[in-house]
């Protein structure tokens, strides 16, 4: 069983996480104000309290095994009975319990036929030491698994949460977006090194090397795409999507050829996941075509794999689990047509948008890139007027969404469209 002691801090943690109060805490215990107060001191009685302590868990949504608790609560009704099994199979006596518990030969009987008395943490350490019942059973921990090990798995559930947060919101965050990732980044580096904190530290990496390059932060893609590198360990996929993200970040031909090696590698593993297949023929597609002359196996190649993508595109789009996963899918299927359409056929590109703008209905940032998309095709054909104003129409967007990434990267595609137009 924990230290009271210990309990208390993991509350303190909780309680500044949640942004919290002690009145609000109080009123939903159904304690007075003093009374919480002396349970975050780690002082009185009450946190032998076991009912209190599911509360506590509740109330500061704290995961139960942080409070000594098991993951899963059995009704008293179940643990009493357990207690008289066990008590049974080790011959001992309701009289001879009754004795070492300092208590009544009745208050045993209760205990095993109505689960009374089990309020009590201490009581049931107690018993579960007594009769071998493993802590679970009786609704606490299990003491075989390191309080350390028990963190760092929660902290690692509270990271994916967060990150899946700022990935959801870091188009409408602006440069704050790449700031917060970082922070969590500084967080997760003060952790124990194992193999799921460098899995960790991976995905945060990789997310801020997605926003780096957005906002075109070249010092920022430097560092996180070098981190991804770093951290891909034996995976030849995620080595291969940094060196890819990088490349074309810098437009440099030592980090093409790098890249165009990586992705070459990493196709070459049999039995990839339909999603991962179809990311690798997009990149590979998308960087034969970009890539200076000599670096890989040049456009041909480049237009065999953007076909290979485009036919994996509706197997990737019905597997997936959510529909909030399509427009993320569209918008690379989109960046494949489009690739394509720039090459050799205008009227594709602009089927692409079409399709992309149905796949697209559920998220509004969508509507904003795929107007800059379509600025860029008009410009293709020479129609700088019409550019232009689906330029102004992505701004105007880009500010009601209040993101000063997406503005600044309306901006850029503004001012080329002006130089165009001179």
């Amino acid at each position: 069983m924990l230290e009271w002691k210990q309990i208390a801090t993991t509350l303190k943690a909780y309680k500044q996480r949640q942004r919290i109060s002690y009145p609000a805490i109080a009123r939903a215990l159904g304690l007075k104000e003093r009374q919480v107060y002396y349970i975050f001191q780690g002082k009185g009685d009450l946190l032998n309290s076991y009912a209190l302590l599911r509360q506590l868990s509740q109330v500061l949504a704290i995961p139960p095994h942080l409070l000594g608790l098991s993951l899963i609560e059995r009704p008293p009704i179940e643990i009493g009975r357990e207690i008289a099994k066990r008590r049974k199979a080790r011959r001992i006596s309701q009289e001879a319990l009754a004795e070492k518990m300092d208590r009544s030969v009745e208050f045993v009987s209760r205990l095993e036929n109505k689960g009374e008395g089990l309020d009590n943490m201490r009581r049931r350490k107690a018993l579960s030491l007594l009769l071998g019942i493993p802590p679970t059973l009786m609704g606490l921990a299990d003491a075989s698994i390191p309080m350390k090990q028990l963190v760092q798995k929660v902290d690692m559930q509270m990271y994916q949460d967060r990150l899946d947060t700022l990935y959801k919101t870091y188009y409408y965050k602006g440069a704050s977006a790449l700031q917060e990732v970082e922070q969590q980044i500084a967080q997760l580096k003060l952790l124990e090194q194992d193999s799921e904190t460098r899995t960790m530290l991976y995905r945060y990496h990789a997310l801020a090397l997605l926003i780096a390059r957005e906002d075109y932060n070249f010092h920022a893609i430097h560092v996180h795409s070098q981190a991804c590198i770093d951290l891909a360990g034996d995976s030849a996929i995620k080595r291969a999507l940094a060196h890819y993200h990088r490349a074309e970040a810098f437009r440099e031909i030592e980090l093409y050829g790098e890249a165009v090696t990586q992705i070459g590698l990493a196709l070459k593993i049999n039995h990839l996941p339909l999603n991962i297949l179809y990311r690798l023929a997009l990149e590979a597609g998308t960087i034969h075509y970009s890539a200076p002359p000599g670096i890989g196996e040049g456009t041909h190649y480049g237009a065999k794999m953007l076909s290979r993508a485009e036919k994996l595109f509706p197997q990737v789009a019905g597997s997936v689990d959510s529909i909030s996963q399509l427009p993320i899918l569209g918008e690379d299927f989109l960046a494949l047509r489009r690739t394509m359409a720039l090459v050799n056929d205008p009227s594709a590109c602009a089927q692409a948008i079409e399709e992309a703008r149905e796949l697209s209905k559920v998220m509004p940032r969508r509507a904003m890139i795929l107007d800059t998309y379509e600025a860029d095709l008009a410009a293709k054909k020479g129609n700088i007027e019409e550019a232009l104003l689906l330029t102004a129409r992505a701004e105007q967007k880009a500010r009601e969404m209040k993101s000063q990434l997406n503005l600044a990267r309306v901006a850029r595609v503004y001012e080329e469209l002006k130089q165009q137009q001179m």
